[in-house]
C-alpha cells in the first residue's frame, strides 16, 4: 500500500512540474531582437510641439515613408533606409552627436527645413489613404528591416548622407552648394533620373513678385527695360548657379532658389514681357542621393549597396551595432 501511495505521489509531482514545460512550448514563441540594443530616436515633432520616444528603426521607416515614393524600388527604399539612418544616428545623443539645437531635450525634428520628413502611421494613412497603407507599409517596412542597423560611412566615420528628389543629369557638389569639401560629395553624372516628373520645369514669375522675394524694388524697372539686369553671373562645374543677378542685387545660388521658390539651381532665365521664365532642370539641391536616380538603378538591376557606393565614390555600408 504504501509503496502504491509513493508511486502516485511521484506521478503526480511529475506532473506537476512538468506542465509547465509542455504549456510553454504551445504557441507562438517572440523571436528575439536583431539588435543588441535598442536606440531610442527623441524626436520633435512639429506638428504638436511634443517631444517622443521612438525606436530607431521605427523612426526610420516614418522617414522613409515620408521622404520617397513607397511605390518605388525596393532596393531604392534599402538605400533611402541607409541614408534616413546614418542622418539620425549622427544627430542621436547617444552616439555622441549634437541633438537638435533649439530643443535640448529632442535628438532631431521632423520638420523636414530642420531635418528629415517623418510621419506617424496616423499621416501615412491620411496621405496614402486607407486601402494602400497597409501595402505601402509593408513595402517600406521590409526595407527597413533588411537593412536593420546598417549606416553608410566613410574611412570608418559616420558620412554626411544627403539626398534629394531629382538631380536632372548630374549632382552636385557639396562645395559649391555649402563650402564644404568632401571626396564622397563630389558631383557625379546621373542617366538614371530622365523618368522623373521633376527632370524638367518651366515656371514664370512675374517680375513685381520677383522684386518683392529678393527685396530689391529697383531690379523690376531694369528687368523691364530689357537691359542685361538679369541672368546666371557664374555656375559650378555641374551647370548649376553659382551667382545670379537681378537687376542691382547678385545672390548666390542656394539663396537665388530660395528667394525665388525654384526647384533647383539648374536654370535657363529670361525675361518675357512682364514676367520672368524660369526653365529649371532637377528637383532639390541636388548633394548626395537622386532619389528617382536611386529608383532607375534598381530597375536596372543594382542593389542598395552599389546605388549608395555610386552616389557616394568611396562610402562603406556598416553595422552600427557589434557582432
Amino acid at each position: 500500500m504504501r509503496k502504491l501511495i509513493l508511486a502516485l505521489f511521484l506521478l503526480f509531482l511529475a506532473l506537476i512540474v512538468g506542465l509547465p514545460v509542455v504549456m510553454v512550448g504551445i504557441g507562438p514563441r517572440p523571436i528575439p531582437p536583431l539588435t543588441p540594443v535598442e536606440v531610442e530616436v527623441h524626436l520633435f515633432r512639429h506638428d504638436t510641439g511634443e517631444v517622443v520616444s521612438i525606436p530607431l528603426e521605427e523612426y526610420v521607416k516614418g522617414v522613409v515613408a515620408a521622404e520617397m515614393p513607397a511605390e518605388f524600388e525596393p532596393e531604392a527604399l534599402k538605400a533611402q533606409a541607409v541614408l534616413a539612418r546614418t542622418y539620425a544616428v549622427r544627430r542621436l545623443r547617444v552616439f555622441g552627436g549634437p541633438g537638435l539645437e533649439e530643443e535640448p531635450r529632442a535628438d532631431i525634428s521632423s520638420d523636414p527645413a530642420r531635418g528629415q520628413a517623418w510621419l506617424d502611421k496616423a499621416g501615412l494613412r491620411k496621405k496614402w489613404g486607407l486601402l494602400a497603407y497597409y501595402r505601402y507599409w509593408s513595402r517600406v517596412s521590409a526595407a527597413v528591416e533588411e537593412t536593420r542597423g546598417l549606416v553608410l560611412t566613410y574611412k570608418g566615420e559616420l558620412a554626411e548622407s544627403l539626398y534629394h528628389s531629382t538631380c536632372g543629369g548630374h549632382t552636385e557638389s557639396a562645395q559649391e552648394v555649402w563650402g564644404k569639401d568632401l571626396p564622397y560629395l563630389r558631383g557625379v553624372p546621373c542617366e538614371f533620373c530622365q523618368d522623373s516628373p521633376h527632370y524638367r520645369t518651366t515656371m514664370q514669375i512675374p517680375l513685381t513678385q520677383v522684386a518683392e522675394r529678393i527685396g530689391a524694388g529697383g531690379a523690376v524697372a531694369t528687368m523691364a527695360a530689357g537691359s542685361p539686369g538679369i541672368g546666371v553671373v557664374q555656375t559650378t562645374a555641374a551647370g548649376r548657379v553659382k551667382m545670379a543677378r537681378l537687376g542691382s542685387v547678385t545672390l548666390k545660388g542656394p539663396d537665388f532658389r530660395a528667394k525665388l521658390g525654384l526647384p533647383s539651381t539648374w536654370v535657363n532665365l529670361r525675361v518675357e514681357g512682364d514676367r520672368l521664365r524660369v526653365d529649371a532642370r532637377g528637383w532639390g539641391h541636388g548633394v548626395g542621393m537622386c532619389q528617382y536616380g536611386a529608383r532607375g538603378m534598381a530597375r536596372q538591376g543594382r542593389n542598395c549597396t552599389e546605388i549608395l557606393g555610386y552616389y557616394f565614390p568611396g562610402t562603406e555600408v556598416k553595422t552600427i551595432f557589434s557582432e
